[in-house]
């Protein structure tokens, strides 16, 4: 996506793609908890624990012992904390592609406050059907802090059917629409932010603030106001990386009762610590997958 003439990058969360192959081989795991709280709340120290990746040979090896850490993470919060599995698919369908894209995430109540660990092993080669795989196993003592926060029903309880997006299959070049109606009843303000996730992008700072921005600066609304994204000012233009056909990304909209101050480009775990410093009865998060595909006979769904 490109914003004005700058490239629009983002963050990731676990994305699945069903096909003929395996689907662990085609996927690109990631951790996104939104369920952190940082009210009062029990902190655990866990037990050292091990976990591994398996990836193939075209990711680099650090890339693959990041995504085992990011595994045990979201495990030793899952194991203390509990955690609730939800998600959605949308079939994908072309004279050339049928896919069936799976969205997965979990909601926990708790984050992580300690992490000591180290690299076991890299790059441990593995063989399958002729096609040469990695598995990065990491080992670590991760401290937890759960929390019994809840979410508050009078503040937007269905937001998802609040924000819609033009298209869930764009073509390259094509332009985003986002548009926001907040339901009319409801009591109190809503100050809303948007954030593009990328689980493609080399750097680490994978999350962009693409809500607020310099062309639309007020993110209060109340009961019933509407927001429609882009404006006359600048466009939200949908761009495909270097080599790739086709790709999956995703946008999370978060209403929260006070202004969430997110810089315009962060790491995972600088989102999920911002984010978390939010209670859960003043914050609902929706998330939106949509795919790119180069310029061609158009997907349906």
């Amino acid at each position: 996506m490109r914003y004005a003439n700058h490239a629009l990058v983002a963050l990731v969360w676990e994305i699945f793609l069903s096909s003929a192959k395996a689907v662990w081989f085609r996927s690109i795991a990631t951790w996104l908890v939104l369920g952190w709280v940082t009210l009062a709340g029990v902190t655990l120290a866990q037990e050292i624990q091990r976990e591994s990746y398996i990836y193939s040979d075209n990711l680099p090896p650090r890339d693959g012992c990041q995504l085992a850490e990011q595994a045990l993470k979201r495990q030793a919060v899952a194991r203390q904390c509990g955690s609730r599995l939800t998600g959605g698919a949308a079939r994908f369908k072309s004279e050339t592609v049928d896919d069936l894209f799976r969205l997965h995430f979990e909601t926990v109540g708790g984050r992580v406050t300690g992490y000591e660990g180290k690299v076991i092993n890299p790059a441990e080669p593995m063989i399958e059907t002729g096609t040469t795989l990695l598995r990065c196993t990491v080992e670590a003592k991760v401290t937890v802090q759960c929390d019994q926060g809840s979410r508050d029903p009078a503040f937007i309880p269905t937001p998802e059917i609040h924000v819609k997006l033009n298209e869930t299959v764009f073509r390259e070049g094509e332009a985003m629409k986002i548009g926001i109606h907040l339901p009319p009843d409801m009591p109190g303000t809503a100050h809303v932010a948007i954030v593009q996730l990328l689980p493609y992008w080399a750097d680490e700072k994978r999350v962009w603030r693409i809500y607020p921005n310099a062309f639309q600066t007020v993110h209060t609304l109340n009961g019933g106001d509407r927001l429609d994204l882009p404006t006359a000012a600048y466009m939200l233009e949908l761009t495909l990386p270097k080599r790739r056909s086709s790709v999956e990304e995703v946008l999370m909209v978060v209403f929260s009762r006070q202004p969430l101050a997110l810089p315009e480009t962060m790491t995972i775990e600088q989102f999920h610590r911002v984010l978390g410093e939010v209670p859960l009865n003043q914050r609902r998060e929706v998330v939106l997958g949509y795919r790119i595909e180069a310029q061609g006979p158009r997907s349906s769904r």
